[in-house]
């Protein structure tokens, strides 16, 4: 069985604090991404959180459309591996 997205939540928390920023659980409309990231040097990103096989559901895929339209983009980031991989470039 693979890791759950609570337990991927966990990690990602953990691995943003590790690099120096902030995530911060966002809770406000379904279909809004997971996490408001807040990096080092005015850095700032939406993040949505999946297991290694989780899909977007209809109402994620409408939402990060819409914040597309207006600029924002959101980094879906799936999977341990995906979690250990977040802020390296």
């Amino acid at each position: 069985m693979g890791v759950l997205e609570s337990e991927i939540e966990k990690l990602f928390k953990k691995r943003v604090e590790k690099i120096g920023g902030i995530a911060i659980k966002l809770v406000a409309v379904k279909g809004c991404p997971d996490r408001l990231v807040i990096l080092p040097n005015n850095t700032m990103q939406l993040v949505e959180l999946k297991t290694d096989t989780g899909v977007l559901s209809p109402m994620q895929v409408y939402f990060h459309k819409k914040l597309a339209k207006l600029g924002v983009s959101v980094k879906v980031v799936r999977g341990k591996e995906g979690v250990e991989n977040y802020g390296i470039i």
